[in-house]
């Protein structure tokens, strides 16, 4: 199953909740967990079965390296 427009859109109006509601008082790093949450929001919607733990384990990979 591929993404539709609606999915894009849905991650848009996370990212834009997001940036726009609190980027300001925000640190990078603070931005880019708010950001990862949002993402992981929609996806969840998108697909109930989608893993977040597995997800953000992924994501977490790249610090090691």
């Amino acid at each position: 199953m591929s993404m539709t427009k609606k999915d894009f859109e849905k991650f848009a109006d996370a990212f834009g909740r997001v940036f726009y509601a609190t980027l300001p008082n925000l640190d990078a790093s603070d931005g880019v967990s708010l950001a990862l949450k949002a993402f992981m929001d929609v996806c969840e919607d998108i697909n109930p079965r989608f893993d977040r733990e597995r997800f953000k384990d992924r994501v977490k990979a790249y610090l090691t390296e």
